[in-house]
């Protein structure tokens, strides 16, 4: 690959800069048989915080990405603690120039409790975010959605936001796409005890009209969803949904286990009838076969009494569709450790990933493949298709000590063929734990995660996927003299 070094964007005129852009990127694109890494960017909020960016969407402009999620940092809470809090925060960053452009923090509540944005879209001249908070135990322990509003270029909230929505207690979001445009976002979570889901306006208002009073419950006892899409162009499904239904040992000897939930929805969020939710332990689905060949730990529990072991089993987490099709992101076999991961590090998931194939028709499985073993402190297995391909997040331990964690990226066609696979990380950090995937109007790559660098950062790698075919940009934040840095490749 070529390499560029570090430079100034007033040492060439823009249409020559372009231009060398171009053929050294296109050269890359012809000899490499894999997305080559262009950039990494890993950015620090707070001295030693633990930044998740579990959210980006691309902006329409071709060169800006924002992403959302929370940091942990020192503070205090609103019953006047001194705690570890969580807050939500947004971010916008500048990938041909590889600089963070601006990072604001917004919050309804102060609390040490799990929160944050875990979703961000642009819409006109905004970005709106949505997430949910919780409040401290002593004073307010009240938990709802928060929903942000803020002009794109500067990331100032507009006046009244964010805004605070108890009635979206228990509930993450993802955007809702139709015909390729956002038309809100949608809800998915738990709520008495069973998967709860609903929809919003782009403005993050809950849809009263979805489901009964806004709202739609699984008849399934102890699930919770993890995904919710739209379903186009079909005669009766309207949306579809993944998640889990926890299994209880009946003994009560051993942690509970888990199967893969999966339903439908009509038009306006009501059960179809006639129509069951799937509920699938890999037993069930004869189209998964597992692999074994790399069913080996760089951690065994036996090497380190003490930790905590729990067999989570089974579950959906995400699904996209292709046409007739639906393709899941399950988990199988999952098994998460606490209380001090081997070497003294954090929590740690050993889980083999699948992508199973649902037809709409029949709403039945019909291809499974398994994806690998996946391996590290913390991951999100979310799927994106594109261009008639599904790409797929993971994660691997390579060493124990010190703890070395890869990002994985996996491509297959619609027929679960693997196309693609490639590992990725960077000198600078151990750990790599990726949990969204999108693509710039260039069908590049953008994953984001975190890493162990001054506790945890933000990071955000960015890949060639094809010739860039945009060549004029304009962006606010461009100007003679901005530095050009990280760029691995073109």
């Amino acid at each position: 690959t070529s390499k560029l070094p570090n430079f100034q964007t007033s040492k060439l005129p823009n249409f020559k800069l372009i231009i060398l852009f171009l053929l050294i990127f296109c050269f890359n694109t012809i000899i490499s048989a894999q997305p080559a890494k262009k950039s990494v960017l890993s950015i620090d909020h707070f001295t030693n915080s633990e930044d998740w960016p579990v959210s980006i969407f691309p902006s329409e402009d071709c060169i800006h990405v924002y992403y959302a999620g929370w940091t942990k940092h020192e503070g205090i809470d609103d019953c006047n603690n001194s705690v570890e809090l969580v807050s939500p925060i947004i971010g916008k960053f500048n990938t041909l120039t590889n600089n963070n452009v601006w990072i604001h923090t917004y919050e309804v509540l102060k609390s040490n409790k799990d929160g944050g944005y875990n979703s961000i879209v642009e819409i006109g001249n905004y970005v709106f975010a949505i997430g949910s908070q919780t409040g401290c135990q002593e004073t307010n322990p009240a938990s709802g959605s928060i929903i942000l509003k803020a002009d794109k270029i500067t990331g100032i909230a507009v006046s009244g936001y964010p805004q605070w929505n108890p009635q979206g207690n228990g509930h993450n979001f993802n955007p809702i796409f139709e015909n390729g445009q956002v038309i809100g976002m949608a809800g998915f979570g738990s709520k008495n005890g069973t998967a709860s889901l609903c929809i919003t306006d782009q403005n993050g208002n809950i849809n009263p009209n979805f489901g009964t009073n806004g709202y739609f419950s699984s008849s399934t006892p102890n699930s919770k969803a993890y995904r919710l899409i739209k379903i186009e162009n079909h005669s009766t499904i309207g949306y579809a949904y993944t998640g889990y239904k926890t299994i209880p040992d009946p003994l009560g000897q051993h942690d509970d286990g888990a199967d893969i939930l999966i339903g439908f929805l009509d038009a306006t969020g009501k059960a179809i009838p006639n129509v069951d939710e799937l509920i699938l332990s890999e037993g069930d689905i004869s189209e998964y076969v597992d692999i074994m060949d790399d069913d080996a730990p760089v951690c065994p529990l036996k090497e380190y009494p003490g930790i905590f072991e729990s067999h989570s089993g089974d579950w959906g987490w995400d699904m996209e569709q292709d046409g007739n099709f639906v393709y899941l992101s399950c988990v199988f076999d999952g098994i998460w450790r606490s209380g001090g991961f081997c070497n003294g590090k954090s929590d740690y998931h050993y889980e083999d990933v699948g992508i199973l194939k649902l037809d709409l028709g029949t709403r039945e499985i019909v291809d499974g493949i398994n994806v690998g073993v996946n391996e590290a402190p913390d991951y999100y297995p979310d799927l994106e298709i594109k261009n008639g391909e599904i790409f797929i997040l993971g994660a691997k331990s390579t060493q124990l000590d010190p703890l070395i964690v890869e990002g994985k990226l996996s491509i297959f066609n619609t027929n679960l063929e693997l196309q693609s696979e490639r590992t990725f990380g960077d000198d600078a950090w151990n750990i790599n734990c990726s949990f969204d995937i999108d693509f710039n109007c260039n069908d590049e790559i953008i994953i984001s995660g975190d890493n162990n660098a001054n506790d945890e950062d933000y990071y955000f790698y960015t890949f060639s996927n094809v010739c860039q075919n945009k060549q004029a940009f304009n962006g606010d934040d461009i100007v003679n003299g901005t530095p050009i840095t990280g760029i691995v490749n073109w």
